[in-house]
């Protein structure tokens, strides 16, 4: 167990910070909140956050660019991991899970059994972002974000800022707000009408509302304009959520072309098969989902006596 995180990092000059392969928010969220919590408060510690490519969606925190895709050959006072229950899942960082002289995790996924010599694992949590705020020491947090409105340079900053206030308010695939995220959204795509992320999200939270014609024409334009999983993937959810199973399940398999690892799409595709009658394929689709991060489909399932 971690009281604090100073306890973790006495005597400590290196740090390698890692998440999970095919890095999700709320891993994103930790690493990168672990990683600035050291450069403003703990300057004498080197730190490297490894993480896989991040998706676009999460450029906009600050020092992203920091974060390394390829393992670096050196070694670590400590390794620090996040939302993270075996090495397998560690990815490139996993050489110093095996080599630092210390090493600690922190989660909130039940699965995890203790994978560091010292864990904080929370289940209860809402998120791994959760248990880390936990576990900071309140005299050193910042009085507000170190970089609330953040851009990635790659959209408009005046939209980026927009697209960013509607995202935070997603809660896994629902939006907690979609009136709000549409206004946020709305101002974004009237500043640039070719983003390709404002476009999905202004198309879920459409979707969510019951305006279905509306979100159809969004996520096809946003496939049109970046033909990406995630765009096929949330045109998928709009389908499913209109009763198309056909054409969701089509949507959801030209995702998979381009992520055959993606744990939200397989878990979708294991509700459409469910929508289908056809139990044991949505079976297959929830274990292929547990089997690249997310279990929370295939445990539901068993728990209603779909699946073994």
């Amino acid at each position: 167990m971690i009281n604090n995180i100073a306890s973790v990092l006495e005597g400590v000059t290196t740090v390698a910070i890692a998440g999970h392969v095919r890095p999700d928010g709320d891993c994103v969220g930790s690493c990168m909140g672990m990683y600035l919590y050291l450069k403003e408060n703990y300057p004498q510690i080197q730190a490297d956050v490894y993480l896989e490519e991040v998706p676009e969606v999460f450029h906009f925190i600050q020092d992203i660019d920091k974060a390394k895709q390829e393992w670096e050959d050196k070694a670590y006072d400590l390794f620090l991991g996040f939302d993270v229950s075996s090495i397998d899942r560690i990815g490139v960082a996993g050489r110093a899970l095996e080599t630092a002289k210390m090493t600690a995790c922190i989660d909130h996924h039940i699965t995890n059994k203790g994978l560091a010599q010292k864990n904080q694992i929370v289940p209860d949590a809402s998120s791994t972002c959760e248990v880390l705020y936990e576990l900071l020491e309140p005299e050193k947090m910042p009085p507000k974000p170190a970089n609330p409105t953040g851009v990635s340079g790659k959209h408009d900053p005046q939209a980026e800022q927009l697209f960013a206030k509607a995202h935070v308010l997603w809660k896994g695939e629902t939006c907690t707000d979609p009136e709000k995220a549409l206004e946020y959204l709305d101002e974004a795509l009237k500043i640039e009408p070719d983003y390709p992320q404002a476009l999905i999200r202004r198309g879920l939270a459409l979707s969510q509302l019951g305006y279905a014609d509306d979100a159809f024409d969004d996520l096809t334009k946003a496939i049109r304009l970046e033909p990406s999983a995630e765009a096929y993937l949330s045109r998928g959810i709009c389908l499913l959520q209109q009763g198309n199973t056909a054409g969701a399940r089509k949507d959801l398999e030209e995702a998979l072309r381009r992520d055959d690892r993606s744990y939200r799409v397989w878990n979708i595709l294991g509700a459409v098969s469910l929508k289908e009658g056809k139990e044991q394929e949505a079976c297959e689709a929830f274990e292929k989902a547990c089997s690249s991060g997310d279990c929370a489909g295939i445990e539901a399932a068993r728990r209603e006596k779909i699946c073994k």
